[in-house]
């Protein structure tokens, strides 16, 4: 349409009067950054038409949604919230879009998130590696081992797509308003408290690692028993050597929530410490024990009540000696120790059996002077 004017005879002025003249013609009632209710109602290239208060206005396909659409075809004659990106007065075209209002509802929705919060969300799809979850205009993804501490082969035999569920936030990245859930962690939060530290428990090994292993008690419920809570001594035991899944073991349970949110248990705390038994050995104390480990610089022998004392290849014998404590020791040989070091902090015991002994060079001292004949 052409719009007749009286154009003014300052050139300057030119631009503003055409402005002016077609804003007296043509009036929109909105204004860039109106959010405004309107109807898709057809395609074009690059894009589709939407009805904006009775005025044909331009959705580009890129802004349609957060992420790319291939087909458009679902949305014809839907209703939605857009904003006006630009209205060109001249030309009489109008941009909106939807993904902005998406992005900022999202933003919104992520800064009153905080790690931990329990959510609500829906499965809206499911991938070989994890769940995404609608929790109302914001996706979250929840890994795949974060499903279960069982192990899933195929986890849509776990949820469905569509399944209302409850997870637990485990990591936010505000730059990307990437959203980490956990499903396990959040079932584990109505669970926990049913128990309290010095429980003893009956437990079921179905993880076994270097480090640790992880334990399924009767009501489904996970359990972390660390190396370092295996025995008392201070010789780390290898898992795989003395425990198989499947085994049914008993535990103490001495944190709630300190790993990952598990229960954290011991097999060790079981049994009374050893070294408050520490009194009964000070130093000179002549004792039997047992050889347990053997190594390469001496062994590890346990005395009485459990106690563990170090046995080092310079304190095998005077005369003699030694690259390795298996030169003269076997596993569980009763041999005799006098115990010559207490280190209370490091709850170290160091032992000898070559000062069960008199010095050879002191008995020499003795019998022998400078410029005596023998």
């Amino acid at each position: 349409m052409n719009v007749p004017f009286d154009r003014k005879n300052d050139p300057s002025d030119s631009d503003v009067s055409i402005r002016s003249e077609i804003k007296k013609r043509f009036y929109f009632p909105f204004s860039v950054g109106d959010i405004v209710e309107g109807k898709i109602i057809g395609f074009v290239k690059g894009g589709m038409l939407v009805d904006l208060a009775g005025i044909n206005t331009f959705l580009p396909g890129s802004h349609l949604e957060i992420s790319y659409v291939e087909d458009f075809s679902s949305y014809l004659g839907k209703n939605f919230d857009f904003r006006v990106l630009e209205i060109d007065v001249i030309g009489g075209d109008i941009v909106v879009s939807r993904r902005v209002i998406l992005e900022e509802e999202r933003r919104a929705a992520f800064a009153k998130l905080k790690v931990g919060d329990i959510v609500i969300g829906t499965i809206a799809s499911v991938t070989d590696w994890c769940f995404f979850v609608n929790l109302g205009g914001i996706l979250g993804i929840i890994p795949k081992n974060e499903v279960s501490y069982e192990l899933l082969e195929n986890p849509l035999e776990f949820v469905e797509i569509g399944d209302t569920i409850k997870a637990k936030v485990i990591k936010l990245e505000s730059q990307r308003l990437y959203i980490s859930l956990s499903l396990r962690q959040a079932n584990e939060e109505s669970t926990l408290s049913k128990y309290s530290v010095g429980s003893r428990l009956s437990a079921t090994v179905t993880v076994v690692e270097r480090e640790y292993a992880l334990l399924m008690l009767a009501d489904g419920t996970m359990a972390f028993l660390h190396r370092s809570e295996m025995n008392w001594g201070p010789f780390r035991i290898k898992l795989a050597n003395v425990l198989t899944i499947g085994d049914q073991i008993e535990v103490v349970v001495i944190d709630l929530k300190k790993n990952y949110d598990k229960l954290t248990v011991s097999i060790k705390q079981l049994q009374d410490d050893p070294w408050d038994h520490i009194e009964d050995f000070p130093i000179g104390t002549k004792c039997r024990g047992v050889v347990k480990i053997i190594l390469s610089y001496g062994c590890a022998v346990e005395l009485e009540f459990g106690l563990f004392g170090l046995l080092h290849v310079n304190e095998f014998a005077w005369r003699r000696r030694f690259k390795h404590a298996a030169e003269i020791f076997v596993q569980d040989q009763v041999i005799e120790v006098v115990v010559i070091e207490i280190d209370h902090e490091k709850r170290r015991l160091s032992l000898s059996m070559k000062l069960l002994e008199e010095d050879p060079w002191d008995q020499f001292e003795k019998e022998y002077t400078i410029n005596s004949f023998t």
